[in-house]
């Protein structure tokens, strides 16, 4: 790739997309870019960011010294490469000397055997994948010693399966905007994330998450009948913070996490934290082995503000989805209903689920 090319890496079902887009990067005057598109994007509203190259090296070479890991170590690519997620492990991989090796698409039933004849070490996954290990009983190989779990809802139910099948759970926390990881837990036996070196995090007085760092995204792309790009600067507070749309604790180098901060709802005068809600939901299709065929969905309302609905596939028992209304009384869900299918998308996550915008 020449130094002023664009790299532009696309999901298949916007690869029609790739010639306008270029033309209008090109029009802009921008080169020399990463670009692509979030894992929460649709067909009918595609949004994207675009980072410098030494925006995503940064990310990348913190992530690996962050874990300790040297030319002797191997990454897998278990998650989608036109996504932020695959793409920097691409990333790390050249970094350390390697081109990672392809897990994907990804197969559980045969994960291990690849591994094992590629001397894989580091992996990253997301939930359902995760999901998937569990429900094959999948065991990890031996080599194996750290597998980063982020992208989306990881429930404490579901980490525990896997860790009792050997699989050394590494959780991460990270945004689009910012290349991957923000802060990351030093080993599988540590539970606190410690936060990335070239990050800067601050909170305000709603809890709500502000960060300065070396690799934040120079623009905001978004097809809203013509391509449209908006500057990260536009977005900065007065001392150069960019707003995420997660609340959090800090306390010295480490980050707790504490849900979206779009992530508490009021319906009928009710509080509901969505998130503390995910968990209750989580566990009980664990407990079904129906994990992934329920689906919280937000609606507004405006007599009570906003609706809860729970959808499920109609494969499985109307019962189930019963019974968790009446374990998380007095929670009151509006509608329970039965669908085809509940929807994800390449990265296994519920495209319902939080109401606005989950990257």
């Amino acid at each position: 790739m020449n130094s002023n090319e664009n790299l532009i890496i696309l999901a298949p079902k916007f690869e029609h997309l790739r010639r306008g887009l270029s033309e209008f990067l090109n029009s802009n005057g921008i080169s020399g870019h990463v670009v692509f598109l979030s894992s929460g994007t649709t067909s009918l509203e595609p949004k994207g960011y675009v980072f410098t190259k030494e925006a995503l090296i940064y990310n990348a070479q913190s992530v690996n010294s962050h874990l300790g890991l040297t030319s002797d170590d191997i990454w897998g690519l278990s998650l989608p490469p036109f996504h932020v997620g695959g793409i920097s492990v691409l990333f790390r991989a050249s970094l350390l000397g390697h081109t990672p090796i392809d897990l994907y698409p990804w197969d559980p039933i045969d994960i291990s055997n690849k591994i094992i004849k590629n001397k894989v070490t580091v992996i990253s996954l997301v939930p359902t994948q995760v999901y998937d290990l569990v429900k094959y009983q999948v065991r990890a190989p031996h080599m194996l010693k750290c597998v980063l779990v982020g992208g989306d809802f990881l429930s404490i139910a579901l980490e525990e399966k896997a860790r009792l099948l050997g699989w050394p759970i590494v959780r991460t926390f990270g945004m689009s905007e910012l290349g991957s990881q923000i802060a990351t837990a030093k080993s599988s036996t540590d539970r606190e994330l410690k936060i990335l070196k070239i990050h800067e995090l601050k909170t305000d007085r709603e809890k709500r998450l502000w960060i300065k760092g070396l690799s934040l995204f120079s623009f905001e792309i978004k097809l809203e009948n013509v391509w449209k790009l908006t500057s990260s600067k536009e977005y900065l507070d007065e001392d150069g913070f960019y707003p995420l749309p997660d609340l959090g604790f800090i306390k010295d180098d480490f980050l707790t996490p504490l849900g979206r901060y779009d992530g508490k709802i009021k319906s009928s005068g009710r509080l509901i934290d969505l998130f503390e809600l995910k968990e209750k939901l989580d566990r009980h299709m664990l407990e079904f082995d129906i994990w992934g065929k329920m689906d919280l969905v937000v609606r507004p309302n405006e007599r009570k503000g906003c609706i809860l609905l729970l959808e499920f596939d109609k494969s499985i028992d109307s019962k189930i989805p019963e019974m968790f209304q009446e374990s998380i009384l007095p929670i009151i869900i509006d509608e329970i209903k039965s669908v085809d299918k509940i929807e994800r998308n390449e990265l296994g996550k519920i495209t319902k689920f939080p109401p606005s915008s989950m990257n």
